[in-house]
């Protein structure tokens, strides 16, 4: 459908299956820092794409997919085994944890992240400003 990009058409079926992940800047952002997806595939602009909300998060549909590989990869549905769409909800946590913990300029390691605390995250040791 014209004007529909992958982004969007992700949470339209995630809002009526609740079974798809969805990417968008601050999943991006969290899949980056933590190590979940490398960043040698964003090196040229597309993390500066990202930052901006830019249209369809600045990703190429092959870029949009290595992201969404990462996410599958933590395996939502071992993570949230009790809930009933595992892929809704992992993206609605992710999403919550890059929005209001590992913001974008100002991220909050080392009060409140405890994928930082745990060493799981390698924001602070990244060549790439992931901001």
């Amino acid at each position: 459908i014209t004007g529909v990009g992958q982004k969007l058409r992700d949470w339209s079926i995630t809002n009526v299956t609740g079974n798809e992940l969805v990417i968008d800047r601050h999943i991006a952002r969290v899949l980056l820092r933590t190590g979940i997806v490398d960043g040698d595939d964003f090196k040229q602009g597309v993390w500066q794409k990202i930052r901006m909300g830019e249209d369809e998060n600045g990703l190429t549909k092959k870029q949009y997919e290595i992201l969404k590989e990462g996410f599958r990869q933590i395996k939502p549905e071992q993570i949230f085994k009790k809930e009933e769409y595992p892929a809704f909800r992992a993206t609605q946590y992710l999403w919550y944890f890059g929005r209001n913990i590992c913001k974008g300029n100002k991220p909050e390691c080392t009060c409140c992240c405890k994928l930082w605390k745990a060493k799981l995250c390698k924001y602070p040791l990244t060549p790439y400003n992931y901001s």
